[in-house]
């Protein structure tokens, strides 16, 4: 014959759980044991435990617990217990709960499954809580595709549950992929039993060239062979009269016939400079390194602190003009810039143009990949940037 008392953990703790939790746990008990109906308020009273058992001698007075059912003992407990539910704060609480950072989609569920319990939604409760989990769930991607479906079906909420299980599944999945450790296979070299033919004849270097092989020779500037080994090293040079190298070899001959040609240019193209595009600083005037163009210059001088164009020019042509390279001339004695006369290409094509907004001001300008800086006519900057003031370039 089964003991039951309330050491057998069925005691309740209202610390522990509710009430109504403990209800259900009690029937579930009566049910695995196959207690008769007629002897459930006496396991009930015995495993309940002294405090409830204590409450319901208050609560039952005059009656006696044994002289009052079981349904009667429960309701006199779930009053005490179980408060009333304001149905209208317990809606707000469910409408309000949305999934926390870090909650999975699961443990949102069943949250808001506990409390709808409390709304009393009736017939409408799946209705409800379908729409409360599309609109409280954290993933944009989830709720654009739960709102997709709802066009081409009837969105009922098993359906609902089936595409979030798939969607947090293919998640966890992804994240599973992106973490996992990369495989690596250790590789093992064999060494050959054999040595390839003609492994025997080779001798270290041999695959190497030589320095001297590559530079050319001072002495001679042939290539082939070092300057301590050079036929010539004995040579008398006939343009400096020194021994050790030939007249093509002579650093004095090369210099003279370079300044000799410097002497027979034109004065425009000695006094042409260039500007740097390597190094150095903005503006520092240094020997070419790009290619070069020269261009003739004009009698007319321009400021440098001014943005300007010749005063026979069209202001009207100024889009239409095929892109040129010029280079600066600076005069020692003038710290003007040269305006030079410059001929385009008749075979050119258009120019790309763009509308630009420069200093709020829209100004139709040409693209210049090559350019180092954007330049405008002085039509155009006394027309629309007259207030601004000009700095020296």
């Amino acid at each position: 014959m089964a003991v039951f008392s309330s050491d057998s953990g069925l005691c309740f703790i209202e610390a522990n759980e509710s009430f109504t939790d403990y209800e259900e746990r009690f029937a579930q008990f009566v049910e695995a044991n196959g207690i008769e109906k007629s002897k459930q308020r006496a396991v009930f009273l015995s495993v309940v435990g002294a405090k409830t058992f204590s409450l319901l001698t208050d609560l039952l007075a005059p009656k006696r617990q044994s002289e009052t059912p079981l349904t009667d003992i429960l309701k006199a407990l779930r009053d005490i217990y179980v408060p009333k539910k304001n149905v209208l704060s317990e809606r707000y609480s469910f409408r309000a709960r949305k999934q926390l950072n870090g909650e999975s989609l699961a443990e949102y569920v069943a949250a808001l499954k506990g409390l709808a319990s409390t709304c009393e939604f009736g017939a409408s409760l799946e209705e409800q809580l379908r729409d409360q989990l599309v609109y409280g769930i954290c993933s944009k991607d989830l709720r654009a595709r739960l709102l997709s479906a709802a066009y081409s079906e009837q969105l009922t909420w098993s359906k609902v549950l089936d595409t979030v299980n798939n969607f947090e599944c293919t998640v966890s999945s992804l994240k599973a992929f992106q973490h996992a450790p990369m495989r690596t296979d250790s590789v093992i070299y064999a060494k050959p039993e054999r040595e390839p033919p003609g492994a025997e004849e080779r001798t270290p270097g041999k695959g190497r060239r030589d320095k001297s092989e590559l530079t050319p020779c001072y002495r001679c500037l042939v290539k082939g062979h070092a300057a301590s080994n050079c036929k010539y090293k004995d040579f008398q040079c006939r343009a400096c009269d020194k021994k050790g190298h030939l007249e093509r070899a002579c650093r004095n001959a090369t210099s003279k016939k370079t300044t000799s040609r410097a002497a027979n240019k034109p004065a425009w193209e000695r006094e042409t400079k260039y500007i740097s595009t390597e190094g150095g600083s903005e503006g520092e005037i240094a020997p070419r390194t790009t290619k070069r163009v020269l261009c003739r210059p004009s009698k007319a001088k321009w400021s440098a602190d001014q943005l300007s164009r010749p005063p026979d020019s069209d202001a009207s042509d100024e889009l239409n003009q095929p892109t040129v390279e010029a280079e600066l001339q600076q005069s020692e004695t003038n710290k003007d810039y040269g305006l030079f006369a410059l001929k385009g290409n008749s075979e050119c094509v258009n120019p790309y143009m763009v509308m630009i907004r420069c200093n709020g001001v829209k100004v139709k300008m040409e693209v210049d990949t090559g350019a180092a800086m954007s330049i405008i006519s002085e039509t155009l900057y006394r027309k629309r940037f007259k207030r601004c003031k000009l700095q020296p370039c």
